[in-house]
């Protein structure tokens, strides 16, 4: 090791000893340990020096690093020198009292006995000051009253104890004064000096009062606070010589625009004299005697609550997740035909299908012949349909027309022709989006009796039994199978669901996105592409979504946290949601024709773009419906909706009549003029029929 790095070890090490000594509290040191550290401090400074003087006069190699060395030696000095005072000044202040107790909880000391010089500081102690402005006058109070009022403690004692109780900027402030007598007063002074601002003291208890937070639900705390809030600034106003006895308009109006709707209006049905200016000591009292009515009320439903669960029975079996009960997702189990979200019934493949590929289908995928459900066989089906065109123990869609004869004057060359009839058009309602599917019913074409015996009695029914007319010229020439599937979907009353512009706010970040509002669901959810866009993260759960009928539709593996914002106050909210790929159609199902003049409303409107058809990435549930509901409900709104008032604005829900009725109607008709064999119908038909009891 060259003489250059001895220089630097020994520097190193006496400045890694100042920086350990000043991390240690400086209640924590005795009169023997500052005796011990002054001694090692003395030991570390002789090596610095020792190490100098190698290097100024050994090799001459070291000439060119003269500059160096000297910097080195300098720093060294510097920092041996402060630590040697600090030390001093901390000997200084304990020498006064020999006996000074360790104990880290004691700050300062009283006299035990007569005979005792141990002084011991009552369990009564000021917190630390920071600088803050509206901490002084309670930091300044306190310290008075605990050390600088205590006889028994000398002015560098309190200039010790107040070193240890400022921090930061106050702290720069006490720190200039070394720890003397005289330097006690000089700092104390200087601190008064720079805290004691009565202007921006008072301007602090204004600001306070002006910026008083709205109260938007009914918590006993939330009233509270409000009170104390007012209360305080007003106590500290008067303590700066400011006259509040004047400003009783000013402060119960400050206070009754903050309270919520109910509170407000209970308050104004207690004035006896509601065109006079109420005091200050009034509202006073009024609250009071409100948050103690909530906190009573509170804490009888809580016992309520744990009466309640106590008498639950204790089952043993342990469930791994709860299913989440929300009736208004959209029950779409996954078709094993064409693999998309929607009941075999509805399946555009399957009901394009001829009846024999039909009931391949079904056999193949283990359906229920009568209900088409996957998840028992006909045997044990409880449903009390039947088809509808026979009456019989199958789906209509499996139904097999019967054959029926046609007569013809000629013989007739046998040959085969098919025709579709397929006139659709898609059918969105919003009310069949959450609770239930399209409606898709079968429909057999109505009789045609009055046809001529000639016509070919392909609208005719089969299960009518009614043969045609016959002649007696007339030969049976050949069998025509006709085959009907005929559907129809009706759309019910348009239904509008309440939608509301939110924000999401992550990460210092806001994203605008629309949401649902559905107290029928028991949580909240949010889009999984939603969730990805902002990148949200996530933690993994297990929960299950049951719908009408206690129908699982759905899992959740995922679980997001974030700040729910309004768009029209400073209203947020930290909550967390289920995460699905997807959580319903666009809504409304067909945007509605509006002109704005029917727009105008004297009211903000939560989603002002209700009427147009559009995406929804999230669904607010009844675990924050109560948090963001306010007081206020109008009806008639358009001639059919109601409006809510909540948080977001006013929401619009209801029977909306000016939505044009929706239908879809498909049919399939095929022909074929040479019969089946009539044996394998007639011996299938026995089979798919329940024996007679």
């Amino acid at each position: 090791m060259s003489l250059l790095d001895d220089l630097i070890f020994a520097s190193d090490q006496l400045v890694e000893f100042y920086a350990a000594f000043k991390a240690k509290p400086a209640t924590a040191h005795s009169v023997s340990l500052l005796e011990a550290f002054q001694s090692e401090l003395k030991s570390l400074w002789q090596d610095v020096k020792f190490a100098y003087a190698r290097c100024i006069r050994g090799d001459e190699d070291l000439k060119d690093s003269l500059c160096e060395v000297k910097a080195k030696y300098q720093s060294s000095s510097s920092t041996f020198f402060q630590c040697s005072s600090d030390i001093a000044d901390l000997l200084k202040a304990l020498n006064a009292n020999p006996k000074v107790s360790n104990d880290p909880g004691v700050h300062s000391t009283l006299p035990n006995s007569e005979h005792s010089h141990n002084i011991k500081v009552p369990a009564c102690d000021t917190q630390d000051f920071h600088g803050n402005y509206l901490e002084w006058p309670s930091f300044r109070d306190m310290f008075t009253a605990v050390y600088i009022n205590h006889s028994k403690l000398s002015d560098v004692q309190k200039l010790f104890h107040l070193r240890s109780k400022t921090k930061d900027a106050a702290f720069n402030i006490v720190n200039k004064f070394g720890l003397t007598d005289n330097n006690f007063q000089l700092a104390w002074n200087a601190l008064k000096e720079h805290y004691e601002n009565k202007r921006i003291l008072v301007n602090n208890q204004i600001q306070i009062l002006l910026n008083l937070k709205p109260i938007y639900f009914e918590p006993a705390k939330d009233i509270k606070n409000l009170q104390s809030s007012i209360n305080d600034a007003l106590i500290a106003l008067q303590s700066y010589d400011i006259q509040t006895d004047a400003w009783n308009a000013i402060i119960t109006f400050l206070c009754a625009s903050r309270l919520p709707d109910t509170t407000l209006s209970l308050w104004e049905t207690s004035l006896s004299k509601p065109t006079e200016i109420p005091s200050w000591e009034t509202m006073n009292t009024f609250l009071t005697n409100r948050y103690r009515i909530l906190e009573s009320v509170s804490e009888m439903k809580l016992n309520s609550h744990n009466k309640t669960q106590s008498i639950k029975p204790v089952t043993s079996q342990v469930t791994k997740s709860k299913p989440l009960r929300n009736f208004h997702m959209k029950v779409v189990p996954a078709c094993q035909v064409c693999s998309e979200q929607h009941p075999l019934r509805t399946c555009p493949i399957f009901l394009k299908m001829s009846v024999d590929d039909r009931h391949q289908a079904v056999r193949k995928h283990k359906f229920c012949f009568n209900c088409l459900a996957i998840n028992h066989n006909l045997n044990q089906c409880k449903s009390t349909s039947t088809c509808q065109r026979c009456k019989g123990r199958h789906h209509t869609l499996l139904h097999f027309e019967k054959k029926v004869p046609s007569y013809n004057g000629s013989s007739q060359k046998s040959s085969s022709s098919s025709s579709s009839l397929h006139g659709s058009s898609s059918l969105h309602n919003s009310s069949s989006l959450h609770g239930s599917s399209s409606l898709h019913g079968l429909s057999s074409l109505p009789n045609s009796s009055s046809l001529p015996s000639s016509a070919l009695y392909s609208d005719s029914p089969s299960s009518s039994g009614i043969p045609p007319p016959q002649s007696n010229n007339s030969t049976i020439q050949s069998t025509q199978i006709t085959n009907h599937n005929v559907m129809f979907t009706k759309s019910y009353r348009q239904v509008l669901l309440a939608t509301a512009l939110v924000k999401i706010k992550h990460q210092g970040s806001e994203f605008d996105l629309r949401a649902l509002i559905d107290q029928g669901s028991e949580v909240s959810f949010l889009s999984e592409k939603f969730q990805k866009l902002i990148g949200l993260p996530t933690e993994s759960t297990q929960d299950n979504i049951c719908g009408m009928g206690s129908t699982v539709t759905a899992s959740a593996s995922k679980l997001c946290n974030f700040t729910l914002k309004s768009n029209l106050n400073n209203f947020e909210i930290e909550t967390r949601a289920l995460v699905l790929k997807k959580l319903t159609s666009n809504l409304p199902a067909v945007s509605m024709d509006l002109d704005q003049t029917h727009c105008n409303f004297n009211f903000p409107l939560a989603d002002p773009f209700f009427y147009q058809s559009s995406s929804i990435d999230m669904l607010i549930g009844a675990d924050l419906y109560p948090d963001i509901v306010l007081e206020g409900v109008k009806k008639n709104v358009l001639n059919s909706l109601l409006a809510q008032n909540t948080v977001f604005g006013w929401v619009l829900l209801g029977p909306y009549d000016d939505i044009p009725t929706i239908s879809n109607f498909s049919t399939f008709v095929s022909y074929s003029d040479e019969p089946p064999p009539s044996h394998c119908i007639e011996r299938f038909w026995k089979i798919e029929e329940l024996p007679q009891i």
